[in-house]
């Protein structure tokens, strides 16, 4: 498919601390309402669909994989691509306020 005219569905992923994501969210105004509500501190990353980061870094040209070990399936499952749009969040632990240098 010519890269010009493809077309890709995105979902927002917000992780924290933990393993695991704490939300996934179709658009960015329904994840900041949900961050800012929650005051939960971590990034909010726009993902593609039915793609792994891995693979569309390769496609997008993002990364090219060098050295033998970032072919192995332990490097591409801890993979992320700081190309993706994404948002920091963090929040003053007194005030609860949203640090203005985060996003």
């Amino acid at each position: 498919m010519n890269d010009l005219h493809e077309t890709i569905n995105w979902v927002w992923v917000f992780c924290s601390r933990g393993q695991f994501p704490c939300g996934v969210f179709e658009t960015q105004e329904q994840a900041e309402q949900w961050i800012l509500q929650n005051k939960v501190n971590g990034c909010l990353t726009r993902y593609p669909i039915g793609e792994g980061i891995y693979d569309y870094a390769i496609r997008k040209a993002y990364f090219t994989p060098k050295k033998e070990y970032q072919f192995k399936p332990k490097f591409i499952s801890g993979f992320s691509c700081a190309s993706l749009e994404h948002y920091h969040y963090e929040f003053d632990e007194i005030t609860g306020e949203l640090l203005d240098d985060c996003r």
